[in-house]
C-alpha cells in the first residue's frame, strides 16, 4: 500500500494549536504513474476534513516556479488560498524541496497554482531559519453589492443593516470573498450567522471591524470568516480572506491611508471565537498596488498516510 509523507503546519501562529492547520503532502519526487488521481486527492482532503489540504508537485514544464501546489477543501479544489500557500511553502523548506542550505541567499519562493504564479518572500532569523513568510495576493476583481444584496447579507449575518459600514463588495482573487465591514469589534465578535441563509445566497463571507486607537495593543483589525458553502461554518484564520480585506480597505480608504508612511502595514487577529490566536501581517508592496499577507508557521505533525 503506497505511503505519502505529510505534515500538518499551523499557520499564522508561532505556537502550536493557535493558528489554522493545513495538511501538506509531499508528492514532489513521486513517479508520475504513482501520483494519486484527482478523486483520491479529494478523498484524502475530505477524510482529513481540515479547511484545506495541499499536495506539492513538480512545477509544470518550462515554469519558473519552485513547485506546483494543488489545494483542496473537503469538497472541492481551489485555484488559490492564503494560509495553505504559506503553510505549504514552510513545509517545502522542511521537506528540502526548497533547499535553503545550498541557496542561503534565497529570499523568495515562487509557487505555481490555479491562478498562476504566487510570490512568497522569506524573513530569516539570526539562526538562518525561516521566521515568517509573506505572499503577494493575486490581482483582484472587485464588485460592489447592490443595496438589496447588502441587506440580504446583513440578514444572513443576523445583524442590522446600520451596523454594516460602507457598501460590501465581492473581492475575487481566485476565491470570491464577500467583504463586509462592521461598526465595531463587539458587533463582529457577537455575530451568530444563519449558516443556511449564507448557503442560500451562495457567498463566502469575510467580516471585519477596526479596533479603536489603543483598544487592543499591537492589533488594528479583527476578522471572522464564514464558509458554510464548503462545509466550513467558520474558518479559524483565513489568509486570502484577510488579504481581500486589505484590498477592500485600500479601495475604500476605511480610515486606512495606504499612502501614509506609518500606515503602510497593519496587523489583524482572527480566531478568538474558536479559541485560536491567529496573527496576520497585512501590507502593501513598494508601489502600493498589491496587498501582501504574512505570518509565522510551526509544524505540529509529521507522518505518512497509507492510501
Amino acid at each position: 500500500m503506497p505511503e505519502i509523507q505529510y505534515k500538518v503546519v499551523d499557520v499564522f501562529s508561532k505556537k502550536p494549536l493557535h493558528g489554522n492547520p493545513v495538511a501538506v503532502f509531499n508528492l514532489f519526487n513521486t513517479p508520475p504513474d504513482q501520483i494519486p488521481n484527482d478523486a483520491t486527492l479529494g478523498k484524502i482532503a475530505s477524510w482529513l476534513n481540515l479547511s484545506e489540504t495541499t499536495f506539492i508537485l513538480p512545477a509544470s514544464d518550462n515554469c519558473v516556479a519552485d513547485y506546483k501546489l494543488r489545494i483542496f477543501t473537503p469538497t472541492s479544489e481551489l485555484p488559490f488560498a492564503g494560509h495553505p500557500t504559506l503553510g505549504s511553502a514552510y513545509a517545502a523548506i522542511e521537506y528540502g524541496i526548497v533547499d535553503l542550505t545550498s541557496q542561503p541567499d534565497k529570499t523568495h519562493i515562487v509557487q505555481e497554482c490555479g491562478v498562476g504564479l504566487i510570490d512568497i518572500s522569506l524573513e530569516m532569523n539570526k539562526l538562518g531559519s525561516v521566521a515568517s513568510l509573506k505572499l503577494t495576493m493575486p490581482i483582484p476583481e472587485i464588485t460592489d453589492l447592490t443595496e438589496q444584496e447588502a441587506q440580504t447579507l446583513a440578514d444572513a449575518l443576523k445583524v442590522s443593516r446600520d451596523k454594516v459600514v460602507s457598501t460590501p463588495a465581492v473581492v475575487n482573487v481566485g476565491i470570491s470573498w464577500t467583504i463586509v465591514q462592521l461598526d465595531s469589534v463587539d458587533t463582529l465578535l457577537s455575530l451568530n450567522p444563519d449558516m443556511a441563509a449564507i448557503v442560500a445566497i451562495d457567498r463566502e463571507v469575510t467580516a471585519y471591524a477596526n479596533y479603536k486607537s489603543g483598544e487592543k495593543a499591537g492589533v488594528d483589525v479583527e476578522v471572522r470568516t464564514f464558509v458554510p458553502t464548503d462545509n466550513v461554518n467558520e474558518d479559524p484564520v483565513c489568509g486570502s480572506g484577510n488579504g481581500s480585506v486589505g484590498i477592500y480597505k485600500r479601495i475604500r480608504g476605511d480610515n486606512f491611508d495606504p499612502h501614509a508612511t506609518d500606515k503602510a502595514s497593519y496587523v489583524s487577529n482572527q480566531g478568538q471565537c474558536l479559541g485560536r490566536q491567529g496573527v496576520i501581517q497585512l501590507g502593501f508592496n513598494q508601489t502600493k498596488d498589491r496587498v501582501t499577507v504574512g505570518g509565522k508557521c510551526v509544524t505540529t505533525v509529521n507522518g505518512t498516510l497509507s492510501v
